[in-house]
């Protein structure tokens, strides 16, 4: 089977970065920043539309009913709060979710905006093309910043958006300037652009791949990742602890695996693989792998079953056991 062939069934891209929880001033700081200047760089044709287009039904977003004319795009916000309801005789903590959903608008665009002052476990902005019955399908782009419950501690900010963006050079570039401006302003524990296998709160392809990671929840993930990198692509952000053991920026430079290799401000080394995505082939990931493999945990990972690897839905990583490879 062909590179190529291997991930035809991806036709998604998630980006996330993952960091320790800042305070609630800086939190609302970051989001704004993340949702705002983001949906005009992910989601600039969405956002565009949205602004300049009908008004939509706000009641749409509570019962089943036409959302909008048929064709047009469409766009909500939610917050969602958890309140810790009690804990079981076994230790289990059982929550108690308060979520508010609202269909976009100017106004409703304010008002999660607003919401981000206090900090919510999950902030997220979704888009949607509506169908000929006037029904969301289609997903266009979806934005988040959460906290799982269980690990409040913790920070991702993530997006998804079709691959197909990336096939003009001058998105690549908006993409890129966005994601590196948002995590240079922070010290971030982990990075990366790559496929979405399951969902923006999901694993890696290390993590669903490598034991022990993937018998963990996605979220204990999160706790190990100064110690171990936890994926990586044809973006990654390395943590300055693990660029510190791999030697360094300059270190990472010459390895050769990496077009850009970039120090970023608030800790933490930005290790872009080509300078085109498009380029991102079977050689350029084995160069990141070497070159990232003394940080990477050990072990085989597990190969994806034959059906899906037929289906076109295998991970895009290398099938070998990071303990045993030697860096380029």
């Amino acid at each position: 089977m062909t590179y190529r062939a291997r991930f035809a069934a991806h036709d998604t891209l998630r980006c996330m970065i993952d960091v320790e929880m800042p305070g609630a001033v800086d939190y609302a700081r970051i989001a704004r920043q993340w949702f705002d200047a983001g949906f005009s760089v992910v989601g600039v044709e969405q956002r565009a539309a949205l602004e300049s287009g009908p008004k939509l039904p706000p009641e749409a977003i509570r019962r089943p009913m036409p959302s909008g004319p048929p064709g047009a795009t469409w766009g909500f916000v939610s917050v969602t709060r958890y309140a810790l309801k009690k804990v079981t005789k076994a230790g289990q903590q059982v929550f108690s979710p308060k979520e508010s959903a609202r269909v976009w608008s100017p106004r409703s665009w304010a008002w999660f905006l607003e919401q981000l002052t206090d900090p919510p476990h999950d902030a997220t902005l979704g888009t949607a093309h509506l169908s000929g019955t006037g029904y969301p399908e289609d997903p266009r782009i979806r934005m988040t910043a959460v906290r799982d419950k269980q690990l409040p501690d913790w920070l991702r900010l993530a997006f998804s958006a079709p691959e197909s963006c990336l096939d003009a050079p001058d998105r690549q570039r908006s993409w890129l300037a966005f994601i590196k401006e948002t995590a240079d302003s922070l010290n971030p524990a982990f990075g990366v652009i790559d496929y979405l296998y399951d969902s923006l709160y999901g694993q890696t392809a290390i993590e669903s791949t490598v034991k022990p990671l993937n018998l963990m929840p996605w979220f204990d993930g999160l706790t190990m990742s100064r110690q171990v990198l936890r994926g990586y692509d044809w973006l990654t952000i390395c943590p300055r602890e693990l660029a510190d053991r791999l030697g360094g920026r300059q270190a990472l430079r010459r390895t050769g695996a990496f077009h850009e290799v970039a120090q970023l401000s608030g800790g933490g080394v930005w290790l872009l693989a080509t300078a085109d995505y498009r380029d991102y082939d079977e050689a350029a990931m084995d160069r990141v792998f070497r070159a990232l493999a003394p940080v990477l945990p050990a072990g085989e990972p597990v190969l994806v079953d034959e059906k899906r690897a037929q289906q076109g839905r295998d991970y895009r990583i290398v099938y070998r056991d990071a303990a045993t490879d030697s860096p380029p």
